[in-house]
């Protein structure tokens, strides 16, 4: 049996041994590797490190490391001459490098760190550079005169030079070695009642100097709680496998390019972690490349600008892009991640524009993605590019914050406008109360909606797409232009509706068919304001059941009335029957809407009257006038105060009256005792009856398609005819069929039965000599 004593003696002596080689692996170490004239001095007592000397080409200082590390409260400071443009420092002993204290150089030289082994930035971790700052996974540094800088091929000397770099190389075998930021998140909080962002103080984290840039560039970068802030400047983040990363030098900064990567690396934000480009003045760019990107648990991109216009925000993922969660703010309520700009209050410049691009995008849980205004600039335009399947899903479980993708002009906002919301995939699916939206809580107008997917789109229950007018808001809603093949609204809608005093918006909706069903609606409705229009151009039908709703009322005040106008000049409108599906374009005091509906044909909805609604609903009271209130699927266009100012509805089929209903046929078809006539001559005489079949079909499939078969020719089309509310269409006289009564020779030699009017005294065919049944003895 174990001694307890001893056991638990060892125990103690192996945890405080394994604590002692974890301290003694992590202690932070700057060395020189030889290879060049780096020195370095430290102090032992206060853990700062003092580099000095270096290989110097020019305005390019280059170092070389074996390790490279700073311990907390530490520091590395680069003593360069001021007028160093580029100091250049590699990792070659295989090590990863942790940062979790001070990184200073002198002047305005920009400092590339490149350790292929990987880069941690710890909590505590912080940048004192005067230039922009590089931190790379990379294999080395590309010059304009063809010279390489290598982190894996450490010959002696290496050769330096004078030029720019160009661009920072990743091997064609990844390690999967990546750079990882830890801290404490950003300081955003969210007010879920008007779903509006506040930008509290600056959150400690990787920052450099304003107007320049800070890259992160390694095969796998995770920010966890980390946060990257550069003052209208810059923040680069690349996942690279392997290829190249171009680098350009503009003012105050680099331009990253990526057309020669090969593969792509992942990238993560968790934890509150942010990408910040705020500024009081122009909020600077951001762009973010990988292959999936996660967006997660209150993580944010973002850019407030101020007083000049902002530069874009660029999120691109090769495979996936998911957005998703939330976590918990500053003052402890929840706050969604988000891909977000906004122009600040009293801001005068333009929002930032916000470009998305994926094979895959999800977005869930509540989150927020688009852009605001809150000033007198106008919000930046969002440009979301997905090559097969957008998501936009759900709610925050906790606080019903819907997940949201779209443009708002903010209630603070006095003269800015949104900007257009345009979305482009193969397919989308909007549920479980997502949003696409656009719209105004001031008196800026609402923004354009753009979307167009090319295989089909769903909208599911308590889901919608809009662009509309909030309470309280002056603002006219904006404009939704919709194309796909397929679209279905099962329990959610499509509106641009008008809460406020403005007007409602517009929709225009170009498809092969629409399925409005379990109250789906397309609306254009206005409160105080005027109703919008709803245009459907489609190609196959339009289907509605299960109290689903086309309206473009004005419910109240003055308003009037907007349009509907339907157009499937090859297919049909259907409604499943009794089933309380409306069509209205109604005002309450105002001047109702027109309905102008042109199909193939029209089946389930009667148009209704303003009389007709009052004898079937049994009252006057202009309040109860709804058609809602019937079980049947209507068509209206009334004003519900004064008759006189109701609408029309206009309906253009063809030969068709769908008011006359189902036509009862009879039982027998045809009597086939009068097909044909029996014993027309007397059986001693010869007589003889071909078949052609129908068409110029052979009756045997083995037989051979003659040139003389019967050819039927096909039918003319018929011009469709207009009809006014429920007009009949006009009936045509069936012609009676006439039996065979004679026959005649062709030239062939054959008999041919003919049917001839009896009451003529000419011939049918007078080129033929007609032939009569002899009566025989």
């Amino acid at each position: 049996m174990k001694n307890p004593n001893k056991s638990s003696l060892l125990a103690l002596f192996i945890t405080s041994l394994l604590s002692l080689v974890t301290i003694n692996s992590v202690k932070a170490q700057v060395s020189p590797d030889g290879t060049l004239s780096t020195t370095v001095t430290d102090s032992n007592s206060t853990a700062n490190y003092l580099i000095l000397n270096g290989n110097r080409q020019g305005n390019n200082l280059f170092h070389s490391f074996k390790e490279f590390s700073i311990p907390r409260n530490g520091a590395a400071v680069f003593q360069n001459a001021n007028d160093i443009q580029n100091i250049f420092s590699r990792v070659t002993g295989g090590f990863q490098s942790n940062i979790d204290g001070l990184l200073k150089t002198q002047g305005n030289a920009n400092l590339f760190l490149i350790n292929p082994a990987g880069i941690l930035f710890g909590q505590n971790a912080k940048l004192d550079v005067g230039g922009s700052f590089f931190a790379t996974t990379a294999s080395s540094v590309l010059f304009s005169d063809g010279v390489e800088f290598s982190a894996t091929n450490t010959q002696k000397p290496p050769v330096l030079t004078v030029n720019i770099p160009i661009g920072l190389k990743f091997r064609d075998n990844p390690s999967g070695k990546g750079i990882t930021v830890q801290g404490q998140g950003h300081n955003l909080t969210f007010d879920a009642t008007n779903l509006e962002f506040t930008r509290q103080s600056t959150p400690p984290g990787l920052s450099v100097k304003s107007g320049r840039t800070l890259a992160l560039l390694g095969e796998q970068v995770n920010l966890t709680g980390g946060n990257l802030l550069a003052d209208g400047g810059k923040v680069e983040v690349g996942g690279v496998g392997s290829g190249v990363v171009s680098l350009t030098p503009v003012n105050q900064g680099w331009q990253l390019g990526y057309n020669n990567v090969s593969s792509f690396g992942n990238i993560t934000l968790s934890q509150k972690a942010s990408i910040d480009t705020s500024s009081n003045l122009g909020a600077g760019e951001i762009q973010v490349r990988g292959k999936n990107i996660r967006v997660i648990d209150g993580a944010a991109i973002f850019a407030f600008t101020g007083s000049q216009s902002g530069k874009n925000i660029l999120v691109d993922a090769s495979e996936n892009l998911e957005v998703q969660g939330t976590g918990v703010s500053v003052n402890g309520t929840k706050v969604p991640s988000a891909i977000y700009s906004a122009v600040s209050t009293n801001g005068l410049g333009n929002g930032s524009n916000l470009i998305i691009h994926a094979k895959n995008f999800l977005a869930q849980g509540g989150v927020q993605i688009g852009a605001d205004t809150f000033g007198i600039g106008n919000g930046g335009t969002t440009l979301v590019k997905v090559d097969e399947s957008l998501q936009i899903l759900g709610k925050d479980i906790e606080t019903k914050i819907p997940t949201a993708l779209g443009n708002f002009v903010q209630a603070s906002a006095t003269q800015g406008i949104g900007a257009s919301l345009i979305v482009e995939t193969q397919k989308l699916k909007i549920a479980d109360g997502g949003q696409l939206v656009t719209g105004t809580l001031s008196s800026g107008k609402g923004a354009t909606l753009v979307l167009k997917a090319f295989e089909f789109t769903e909208i599911g229950k308590d889901s919608v797409i809009s662009s509309l007018v909030g309470t309280g808001a002056s603002g006219d809603g904006g404009i939704i232009f919709l194309e796909t093949p397929r679209l279905v609204i099962d329990g959610g809608k499509i509106t641009v509706d008008g809460q406020g005093t403005g007007n409602a918006g517009n929709v225009f909706v170009t498809s092969g068919s629409v399925r409005l069903l379990n109250q789906g609606s397309i609306t254009a409705e206005s409160k105080s304001g005027n109703g919008g229009n709803i245009q459907l151009n489609l190609q196959d039908f339009l289907f509605m059941r299960g109290k689903s709703l086309i309206s473009t009322s004005a419910i109240a005040n003055t308003g009037n009335g907007g349009n509907i106008t339907i157009t499937i000049p090859n297919g049909f409108v259907i409604g499943a029957p009794l089933e309380n599906s409306d069509i209205k374009a109604n005002a309450f005091n105002g001047q109702g809407g027109n309905v102008i509906i042109t199909a193939n044909g029209i089946f389930g909805f009667v148009p209704r009257s303003r009389a007709e609604l009052q004898q079937l609903l049994n009252t006057t009271d202009p309040a109860q006038l709804d058609p809602a209130k019937l079980p049947t699927n209507d068509i209206t266009a009334i004003s519900q105060q004064n008759p006189n100012l109701s609408g029309e509805v206009t309906i253009n089929t063809a030969d068709i009256d769908p008011g006359r209903g189902l036509i009862e046929l009879p039982e027998d078809i045809i009597d086939t005792t009068q097909a044909i006539a029996q014993h027309s001559c007397k059986r001693r005489v010869r007589s003889e009856f071909i078949v052609t079949g129908r068409g110029g079909i052979a009756l045997d499939p083995t037989q051979f398609l003659p040139s003389d078969n019967t050819r039927v020719n096909l039918a003319e089309p018929v011009t469709p005819i207009s009809q006014k509310l429920r007009q009949v269409a006009k009936e045509t006289t069936p012609k009676p069929i006439i039996p065979a009564r004679g026959w005649v020779m062709n030239d062939k030699g054959e008999v041919i039965l003919t049917a001839y009017d009896p009451t003529s005294t000419l011939p049918e065919r007078e080129s033929q000599k007609l032939a009569v049944c002899q009566e025989t003895n």
